[in-house]
């Protein structure tokens, strides 16, 4: 005989009211059996947690108090330790929860955040790559998962770990014959951050994680040494005497570095650049400072400063400017020139 078979009913249950939660889920009562203190225990299922039933009193129901595994606040009886996986269990384990794009098993917990349990959930869909979401690496506490919250690959932005994004870069360096090297401040914390690796041709390369992943970016001087013009630099006349010029603009709030052969000229063209632009003259070119180096030493540093991909000021260029792709904003110029000033020889 089932727990529902010993089930008494009274005029309330058999009316059989409903109950919606401030969770979403909808509680039905289906009997009642025994009394805490002089009220009546009432057995109620849950559309979304089952088969299973669960027990309140009727006081409760209809002050919002949840009994079922819908609420946060809902204490699973204890089953021991799961002697594979180590994992701490209750009866919340082994629950399937389909959350859209694929569905979750819950597979014990190990660990609690605040005064919740973090639970360990396998993905139909991303634990099939055991080596990028191994055991532990889909987890979250259950009134996350209650409100919908994927935590594994399935979501628009998945929380990885250092250890997935390793995973992750490592495949593509070997598809194309390249080696990973580390972190650049030693650790991953978003997709901004940067790691060194060496390419087939054994160039040292620094990339950000999204622009590695997302957008394709690779070895910044195999794609110079393939198309050098197209970035100002000219392999035949690398040990040739360059000038790295920095200066800011009369109004606006960004500063511009840069590079030339002849100074002189490129001065005045900036300024003619920057009149039409505005089209007035009271934009005015000043503070301006000349570094020198060879053609080679220039470009690189350049490169650093305001390349295209993974440059020192990547995330400081002005929205509004004159067109040129050479820009950052002044909050920057200190650092800026802290950087050429500990790199080139100043002229004047």
């Amino acid at each position: 005989m089932t727990d529902i078979d010993n089930l008494q009913q009274d005029k309330f249950s058999l009316e059989r009211p409903t109950f919606v939660s401030k969770w979403g889920n909808i509680l039905t009562v289906i009997g009642w059996k025994g009394k805490s203190g002089n009220n009546k225990k009432y057995a109620v299922t849950c559309n979304q947690c089952g088969d299973e039933v669960f027990y309140s009193t009727k006081g409760s129901l209809v002050k919002d108090q949840t009994p079922c595994r819908c609420s946060p606040n809902y204490r699973e009886k204890s089953l021991g330790k799961c002697s594979k996986t180590g994992l701490n269990l209750d009866t919340y384990c082994g629950t399937k929860i389909n959350m859209g794009k694929c569905v979750y098993t819950v597979l014990g917990w190990n660990e609690k955040q605040g005064f919740n349990k973090k639970y360990i959930y396998s993905c139909s869909v991303c634990s099939q790559d055991s080596d990028l979401f191994p055991l532990g690496s889909i987890s979250s506490t259950k009134s996350g998962i209650t409100k919908g919250r994927l935590c594994c690959g399935c979501t628009a932005k998945p929380p990885w770990s250092q250890e997935q994004r390793e995973v992750q870069i490592k495949r593509e360096l070997s598809k194309c014959n390249s080696v990973w090297v580390g972190w650049s401040d030693g650790r991953y914390t978003t997709h901004k951050s940067k790691f060194n690796w060496i390419c087939d041709q054994g160039h040292e390369c620094e990339t950000d994680v999204n622009s590695f992943l997302n957008i394709n970016s690779r070895c910044n001087t195999c794609r110079i040494l393939n198309n050098p013009q197209l970035y100002g630099h000219y392999p035949d006349r690398k040990d040739e005497l360059d000038y790295l010029y920095i200066f800011k603009i009369k109004g606006v709030n960004y500063f511009k570095v840069g590079r030339t052969f002849d100074k002189d000229r490129r001065l005045g063209e900036n300024q003619k650049r920057i009149n039409s632009h505005y089209n007035d003259t009271s934009h005015e070119i000043y503070d301006i400072l000349y570094f020198k180096g060879t053609h080679q030493e220039v470009f690189d540093l350049e490169q650093k400063l305001i390349g295209l991909d993974d440059s020192v000021f990547d995330d400081y260029r002005p929205e509004d400017h004159y067109g040129s792709s050479e820009l950052i904003l002044l909050e920057k110029y200190d650092e800026c020139l802290r950087i050429i000033e500990n790199t080139l020889e100043k002229i004047n």
